[in-house]
């Protein structure tokens, strides 16, 4: 099952990993039976006196097998295919001509909106670190409002995963108590999301710290390991 992420911070995010980390991506064009390789090799160029202009955009290098640096030119549909930690991720663009300018040569395609990440069954799914994670999002439903979250992870210990409540989801305070199950939280790392449900093992003040005067909701996860 493919799941749709639209985030597109941590999607520019991923894209940069591919092209630090130089890694081989599959392009499959609509219509065409064989796959073509290729690696990412700028993103966002600003350079008005380029072709790029300020598109949010990505260059890839020339295809391999060679036949593909022509069919690409007017495909209609162009899908993109990487891995990045064992998870398979896929990205349909649209081609948007060639960049001539050093010191980046290829295809120019426009940066997608969205990606589909491989959503593996929980019993394949590993463990996850909880020092990977950075920030969290899920929805809670009160009365007949359904309303997004969006918290930053703080710390992390043998209680659980902390999160600091803002002043936008302060209203978590008064909603949620321990023992409480939140399903289908989105925890993103560095290099990757998952959903995973989760459940509320405290909220407290924080005492002292760097988040000292701010309330901090402890989620706890089997699958999260601190």
């Amino acid at each position: 099952m493919w799941q749709t992420f639209s985030n597109k911070p941590k999607i520019t995010q991923m894209f940069r990993l591919l092209i630090s980390e130089k890694t081989e991506v599959k392009v499959l064009m609509e219509g065409e039976g064989a796959d073509f390789t290729t690696r990412i090799i700028a993103i966002n160029q600003d350079d008005p006196t380029s072709q790029i202009g300020k598109q949010p955009v990505i260059i890839i290098e020339k295809l391999m097998p060679d036949s593909g640096n022509s069919l690409i030119q007017s495909a209609t549909g162009i899908n993109l295919e990487f891995q990045i930690k064992e998870k398979t991720i896929r990205s349909a663009l649209t081609y948007n001509g060639i960049n001539s300018t050093p010191p980046y040569y290829g295809f120019i395609l426009k940066l997608p909106e969205s990606i589909e990440i491989m959503n593996q069954r929980r019993e394949e799914r590993s463990f996850l670190s909880a020092s990977d994670l950075i920030s969290t999002e899920f929805e809670i439903t009160h009365g007949k409002k359904v309303k997004k979250y969006k918290l930053n992870v703080s710390d992390y210990s043998q209680h659980g995963l902390g999160l600091i409540i803002d002043e936008k989801s302060v209203d978590l305070i008064d909603i949620l108590q321990k023992g409480n199950r939140i399903k289908n939280i989105t925890f993103f790392a560095k290099w990757a999301m998952i959903k995973l449900d989760g459940t509320v093992s405290h909220i407290t003040k924080a005492e002292n710290g760097k988040n000292k005067g701010s309330y901090i909701l402890g989620i706890k996860s089997k699958e999260i390991i601190a």
